[in-house]
């Protein structure tokens, strides 16, 4: 038990020592003293959110057969696989709860998280087992199929709903793989087609409101020799970044919708003021983002892929 608990925890230091002599300070967008800030500023309820990501991540039927399996492992006082599960578990659970981001934080903890099931399953034979684990998986992706609608009307969702398209997010796999990849699949062709046709416009001066801009800018730096970028992020939450390239310039404003219909009116009447000629047919709010009917004059967006 100790010897299993000091690999972990040697591996862990030799993890973080290795990632300082490797990667030079510049390159580190979270180091451990902000990921510790981070964690301590934290509340219960991204706890409770970042908890719900991996429970769904990892698929509910999954959940409930290693919940089955901890208590199977309790009963017949297996210890071993309960403590080589939580010295995997726990660090991982600690390090990245407290922060908003993607399921894939917690792939280290999902594998041994199963294995106290798989424990408990020890005592069967070889086919069993395997027709026990393929049954696992398949009955994993009939239910997440099935709550899919259900999870869809109560997830915490960064963008307004679009006519006739599924609904998908890069935080967590809801639903079936497939359709879920389909979904996200569909969603970055509609960004790079919005992109493309945002670059070759012949405004010089667009502001653009989105959530996550960042194909539109990959796009409008691929067609130059040389841009410059700068960002600020505002108490609200939403970050302003300017990008000048080829003789033009782009203003973003990033954040959720709400944010983004609440602030674009106020920022267009600040820039005017400042100079009337901005910003007249010049705004832009991608159907992607599908941001709210704002009331100002705006690029006709497009809709469709180019053939």
């Amino acid at each position: 038990m100790l010897r299993s608990l000091a690999v972990v925890a040697i591996g862990a230091g030799l993890f973080f020592v290795s990632r300082r002599l490797l990667l030079p300070a510049a390159l580190e967008r979270a180091p451990l003293t902000s990921h510790a800030s981070a964690v301590m500023a934290a509340s219960r309820d991204v706890a409770i959110k970042q908890a719900t990501v991996f429970v769904l991540g990892t698929g509910l039927p999954l959940a409930v057969g290693s919940a089955i399996g901890v208590g199977v492992c309790v009963v017949k006082r297996r210890w071993k696989p309960l403590l080589l599960a939580l010295a995997a578990i726990v660090p991982c659970l600690a390090y990245w709860l407290q922060v908003i981001g993607p399921y894939r934080h917690f792939l280290l903890a999902t594998p041994f998280a199963l294995v106290p099931l798989a424990a408990a399953a020890s005592g069967l034979s070889r086919p069993r087992a395997a027709a026990l684990a393929t049954g696992l998986m398949v009955v994993n992706e009939i239910v997440q199929l099935a709550t899919f609608p259900l999870i869809a009307r109560h997830y915490a969702w960064r963008y307004r709903p679009i006519a006739n398209e599924r609904r998908w997010t890069s935080t967590v796999v809801l639903g079936d793989w497939l359709s879920n990849h389909r979904a996200g699949q569909a969603t970055v062709r509609l960004e790079a087609a919005e992109a493309r046709w945002l670059a070759a416009q012949s405004a010089t001066h667009v502001l653009v409101a989105a959530p996550r801009p960042f194909r539109i800018q990959f796009e409008l730096i691929a067609r130059n020799a040389s841009y410059a970028f700068s960002a600020d992020q505002t108490d609200s939450g939403v970050v302003r970044s300017t990008l000048e390239t080829g003789g033009r310039r782009f203003d973003f404003i990033d954040g959720e919708p709400e944010l983004l219909a609440a602030m674009l009116p106020r920022v267009v009447a600040s820039e005017r003021r400042a100079d009337a000629r901005l910003y007249r047919s010049t705004v832009y709010v991608p159907i992607s983002g599908n941001g709210a009917e704002i009331g100002i004059p705006t690029l006709a967006p497009h809709r469709s892929p180019p053939s």
